[in-house]
């Protein structure tokens, strides 16, 4: 994955957390969260410096909350599928030979089609 991807992908999720851009000095290379994240006592990040590609400690919170909207995650040796019971796969991705870096991607593109229903549709 290219640096430009993981700091996308990496803000995708940021937002979906709750993760707000932040103005910090006229600064907008920061999120900004309403509490400590991912079990630190951080509440803003510059961009660049999130870690949902890396880290499980951070990772897992997103699962958690995903399942908390009634999908089902499975996490498999190369492979992670999220859907909701009943219907078929919303997303299911096994192109990467690192655990996390499949889960990472499976979520990115999970949130980016949960985001895509949430907005409003014009006429």
């Amino acid at each position: 994955m290219e640096k430009k991807d993981v700091i996308e992908g990496n803000c995708v999720i940021a937002f979906f957390m709750g993760g707000k851009k932040s103005r910090i000095d006229n600064d907008t290379r920061y999120i900004r969260f309403p509490e400590p994240h991912a079990g630190t006592e951080t509440y803003a990040f510059y961009k660049q410096n999130l870690k949902y590609h890396k880290s499980w400690d951070w990772l897992m919170p997103v699962v958690e909350r995903i399942e908390g909207l009634g999908y089902d995650v499975f996490i498999g040796t190369n492979s992670c599928y999220l859907s909701k019971p009943n219907q078929q796969v919303v997303v299911h991705t096994n192109k990467f030979e690192n655990k996390l870096q499949t889960v990472y991607e499976a979520i990115v593109s999970f949130v980016e089609w949960y985001n895509s229903l949430q907005k409003p549709k014009t006429k």
